[in-house]
């Protein structure tokens, strides 16, 4: 984060304010109140009402499970945000997926997070590489080609430390890669400078190669890592020197040009249901939610921001709001635009949601939601993800109705026969289903042969986005009726399907119900993962 001292008188308590949100980037899970203390140079009683702010506004949640604190739903909505700006800003996000497209290679973006290189978007490439790569996921800085772009070129101090740490192996969270000598890291971080880019082979696994491309912002520090994943037949070095240079012309030239900014939906930055929780009469820190009702303004579109129109979004008169600003600048949450009268978030702001989707165990979680949702409804409610074939269920709980039906943990569902492969159907790209389709056509070829006409799923495809979820009926000796519904990342992609299973006729009289309450319970996940609808 870079100290600005030079934007004039700020306010303290703003400053104290952002201190403690950005503190939370590197206290690893759940800390307690002495421990956020310590981080942000106060006693535990000067923190109180802070924190009390920070929940009010859900940029901080308070886990009673676990007697400590975590990075909230707003704070994760300010990193996408921030993630929007930089992808649209600066080309990155269509340059990636046009790699991905037409190279058949994954791309990752990669971005700095609290103290490891966290990936924040995958772009899967068509053929499954069969890496465990997701939003969250962390990468050793010695270890990796992507982890050494940012030791070679970045400004940040806590990378070199990181890097220390490796070494000396005080490392609390592993990430992917191997340390290395550290005669070997020098002579790779020399070639990194002279070539501007680093490659590896075997980068995963024997048979994977890597690329590492920096990402830039207009005053050349860096932004992000872009990352490039392929097989030694997809991605040779050859290939990989020449991608190389024409992703850092692409940048350079996105660069200068207008960056189009798509609006996000009105109202997506309502007070988080956390919020609710905090009792009204606790005392908090008037100038912090002031300077919370900015961040949410800053948050309500990707695009650089004119002071009048985020003033005006957090009513507030333009005049008071220069010293919240000089504060949050100085903290690392809003920066100026280089050469622009323009605000927009800065890097904490990503960070925040980074370290958040690296910390949070969103499987746990949705596997306490199907817990929760079968016994209030007493029906078979089970998890699937996405495989390298389709629909996988991963977890079920069977309840107390089920009816004797033949899904189990590992069974793979049918993309247009089931409301879970509907549902997966509607979400997923056709590129992405093309080796599940090729998967269930060879393994049941009768069955897919009676699938509907391609036309009539992609209607219905459109349909079940517009309503959120899919169902799907099973009649005959055993008549069943099944609702399925995503949960999504921040990027708006699903990671798994919540799938609600009972007898027919119980669930068409109470259908109304029970799809409101499996909506409700997919949407607290996605916005614990940085969703915003």
């Amino acid at each position: 984060m870079k100290a600005e001292d030079d934007l004039g008188r700020g306010l303290k308590s703003v400053e104290i304010f952002g201190t403690i949100l950005g503190s939370m980037t590197g206290l690893g899970e759940r800390p307690g109140l002495v421990e956020i203390a310590a981080a942000s140079g106060l006693q535990p009683a000067q923190l109180r009402p802070y924190l009390t702010s920070l929940q009010r506004l859900g940029l901080i949640e308070l886990d009673a499970d676990a007697k400590g604190h975590a990075i909230g739903p707003l704070a994760a909505r300010l990193g996408q945000c921030r993630l929007e700006m930089i992808g649209q800003s600066y080309g990155v996000l269509p340059l990636a997926q046009r790699i991905a497209a037409e190279r058949d290679l994954l791309v990752a973006l990669v971005f700095w997070a609290g103290q490891m290189p966290t990936v924040a978007k995958v772009i899967p490439s068509r053929s499954s590489l069969n890496l465990n790569l997701r939003p969250g996921t962390v990468y050793n800085v010695t270890g990796t080609a992507t982890g050494r772009v940012f030791l070679a070129l970045s400004d940040d101090p806590r990378v070199a430390d990181r890097a220390e740490d490796e070494f000396e192996a005080r490392t609390d969270v592993p990430g992917i890669g191997d340390v290395p000598e550290r005669a070997t890291l020098e002579a790779m971080i020399s070639e990194i400078h002279e070539t501007g880019y680093s490659f590896v082979q075997d980068a995963y696994f024997p048979g994977i190669n890597g690329l590492a491309v920096p990402v830039f912002d207009e005053g050349e520090r860096l932004l992000c890592v872009m990352t490039i994943v392929g097989s030694t037949s997809g991605l040779p070095r050859r290939s990989a020197v020449d991608l190389a240079e024409e992703i850092s012309r692409d940048l350079r030239a996105a660069r200068d040009e207008p960056a189009v900014f798509a609006e996000l939906p009105a109202g997506i930055m309502e007070p988080a249901e956390e919020a609710a929780s905090v009792p009204e009469d606790r005392r908090g820190v008037g100038s912090a939610e002031i300077a919370g009702r900015l961040l949410s303004a800053m948050a309500l579109s990707p695009e650089p921001r004119k002071l009048k129109d985020v003033c005006s979004d957090a009513a507030l008169v333009p005049a008071k709001a220069h010293g919240y600003l000089v504060s949050l600048r100085r903290t690392g949450l809003v920066e100026k635009v280089p050469g622009s009268p323009r605000y927009r978030l800065g890097p904490v702001a990503a960070e925040l949601l980074l370290v958040r989707l690296h910390s949070y165990d969103a499987f746990e979680s949705a596997r306490k939601l199907i817990g929760e949702l079968s016994g209030e409804t007493e029906m078979m409610c089970f998890l699937s993800v996405w495989g390298t074939y389709g629909p996988v269920v991963v977890d079920i709980v069977r309840g107390r109705e089920a009816r004797h039906t033949d899904i189990h943990i590992g069974r793979s569902m049918p993309l247009a026969r089931s409301a879970t492969g509907l549902l997966f159907r509607a979400h997923i790209s056709a590129e992405l289903r093309a080796p599940a389709v090729l998967a269930e056509r060879a393994a049941f070829p009768r069955l897919h042969d009676a699938n509907p006409e391609d036309d009539l799923l992609d209607a219905q495809a459109r349909e079940i986005r517009a309503a959120g979820c899919a169902t799907w009926e099973q009649r005959g000796p055993i008549r069943l009726r099944s609702l399925a519904a995503p949960i999504f990342d921040h990027n708006g992609e699903i990671w798994f399907a919540v799938t609600m299973t009972g007898e027919l006729e119980r669930v068409l009289a109470d259908e109304t119900h029970l799809r409101q309450q499996l909506l409700a319970a997919v949407a607290r996940i996605s916005a614990d993962l940085g969703h915003a609808p």
